[in-house]
C-alpha cells in the first residue's frame, strides 16, 4: 500500500513536470495568432513583406523577453530573422504552409495584402478551445500595433 502511494505521488510529480515542460511549435503560435487576428475581425492585413515580418518578429521578442507568457514554452530555435533585411525564412515557409492549407491567401511574394481565411466566428472558436487565448489576443494586438508602425495606413 505504501509503495503504491509513493508510486502515485511520483507519477503525479512526473505528470506535473511534463505539463510544466510542454513545448509548443512556432507553427502552433503562428496559427493561433491567425485565429486571434480573425477573432478580432482583422482578416485582411495590408502591409509590405518587411513590415509583416518585423511585426511577427516583435511577437517573438515579446515572448522571448517574458513580457507576454504562454502556458506552453515555444521552441524558437528554427525561427530565423535577418535584422538587416527584416525577413524571416521561417515565416515565409509558415505563410506558404498556411496558404497551402487554405488558412490565408496572398499574392506571393509581396504580401501587400494577406487575407486570413478564418471567419471571425472560427477564430473565436479556435481561441475558446486554446489554453493560450488571452496571450494570443495580447500578441495579436502587439502584432497589429507593430504592423501599423511599420506600414502606416
Amino acid at each position: 500500500m505504501v509503495a503504491q502511494q509513493t508510486h502515485n505521488r511520483g507519477s503525479q510529480k512526473v505528470a506535473i513536470a511534463a505539463r510544466q515542460a510542454r513545448v509548443a511549435s512556432p507553427e502552433a503560435l503562428f496559427r493561433g495568432l491567425l485565429a486571434a487576428l480573425a477573432a478580432g475581425d482583422h482578416t485582411v492585413l495590408k502591409a509590405g513583406q518587411t513590415a509583416f515580418h518585423r511585426a511577427f518578429y516583435r511577437v517573438v521578442q515579446e515572448l522571448q523577453s517574458g513580457r507576454v507568457s504562454l502556458p506552453e514554452r515555444i521552441d524558437f530555435r528554427e525561427v530565423d530573422f535577418d535584422p538587416l533585411y527584416g525577413l524571416s525564412g521561417w515565416l515565409d515557409l509558415a505563410l506558404t504552409r498556411a496558404q497551402r492549407d487554405s488558412l490565408v491567401s496572398f499574392a506571393n511574394p509581396s504580401y501587400r495584402r494577406i487575407e486570413i481565411r478564418y471567419t471571425r466566428h472560427e477564430g473565436q472558436r479556435q481561441l475558446r478551445a486554446s489554453a493560450m487565448r488571452q496571450p494570443l489576443e495580447e500578441l495579436s494586438a502587439i502584432f497589429l500595433r507593430e504592423l501599423a508602425e511599420e506600414h502606416p495606413a
